[in-house]
């Protein structure tokens, strides 16, 4: 079965636990993703080489979406966001509007609007088990233990992943700097200082910018434990390294998402409902969407982090609370 997703490591990621009722229910047996993009470049790809080890997915391959006027390869015509500030998504369900697709799963309909992923498309059956055994090979994984080795770390490590410049400031989940450079400054320091861990940064080259301006931070001279990794990893690295993480902190993105997927601790920064991503677009998701998408059992392991209220000794005392 030909499946539409979106471009989006997180989107697409969402979709997965429908994935296998969908075809199933369809007469279907194979799950072939179709990755909705205009431009086959780095930046709208980012997802495939994560889908490709997804066990349950046969195939992976970028669809090229036609470009009529819509804001977005996967919106309708018109406005981006409807008065809600929720996304104006083109329709779920089986289709032949687009050749060779067979059916559009768009998880984020929901999920935007606060709605739990069990109850997106509720008459295919939610399967939690489809990132068991998520493929990353014995090189990845030596990568990832020998960062530890070179760089002295003994007693742990963990996960953080900043964004760019431009998605702490101009538009983005952190428009305006609600959660500001001192803070992650704030926070690696804290970590460090109450648990021994070492802290990675990570994220693609288009990220840098904002790492140089953490570390143009005078105090932050002396953080010996705090390295980056920044555009210097491959997909299966990141994940590698992830896996072996005490615990991830992540902006929206699909860092956050893969790591909680993988059972890691995992705090995810969030922007209240009202207060919009974009306020050109009006783009403003539920609140509920903060733990819409996660396991049902996640319990402690899992935070949600509120851009401008949430602070970092709350951070910190939930991770020492919870023995991230």
């Amino acid at each position: 079965m030909n499946v539409l997703v979106m471009q989006g490591i997180g989107d697409s990621l969402w979709t997965l636990p429908k994935l296998q009722a969908i075809a199933r229910a369809h007469g279907s047996c194979t799950i072939n993703l179709k990755v909705a993009v205009w431009n086959r470049d780095e930046a709208e790809s980012r997802a495939v080489d994560l889908l490709r080890r997804i066990p349950i997915v046969d195939s992976v391959e970028l669809y090229s979406m036609p470009r009529d006027g819509r804001p977005s390869a996967c919106l309708l015509h018109g406005a981006p966001a409807g008065d809600d500030g929720i996304y104006r998504y083109i329709p779920d369900g089986p289709t032949d509007e687009y050749p060779g697709v067979d059916f559009v799963a768009i998880a984020n309909r929901a999920l935007d609007r606060g709605v739990r992923l069990e109850d997106w498309l509720p008459e295919y059956a939610t399967n939690w088990s489809v990132f068991d055994g998520l493929r990353i090979d014995a090189s990845e994984r030596i990568y990832a233990h020998a960062i530890e080795r070179s760089r002295g770390i003994t007693a742990g490590y963990v996960v953080m992943f900043h964004s760019s410049v431009a998605g702490n400031t101009h538009s983005g989940w952190n428009r305006g700097s609600l959660w500001k450079p001192r803070q992650w400054v704030d926070l690696a320091r804290k970590l460090h200082d109450s648990m021994g861990v070492a802290v990675i940064s990570i994220g693609a080259s288009s990220d840098r910018d904002y790492w140089d301006v953490l570390r143009s931070d005078p105090t932050t001279a002396g953080m010996t434990y705090w390295h980056s990794l920044i555009g210097r990893l491959t997909i299966g690295q990141t994940l590698a390294l992830i896996q072996r993480a005490r615990a991830v902190y992540s902006y929206p993105s699909g860092i956050g998402v893969v790591a909680h997927y993988l059972r890691r601790p995992t705090c995810f920064f969030w922007r209240r409902h009202g207060n919009p991503i974009d306020s050109r677009a009006n783009v403003s998701p539920s609140d509920a969407m903060a733990s819409a998408w996660t396991y049902p059992d996640a319990g402690d392991e899992y935070l949600p982090a509120w851009y401008g209220e949430t602070t970092v000794d709350q951070i910190v005392e939930h991770a020492i609370k919870a023995g991230w």
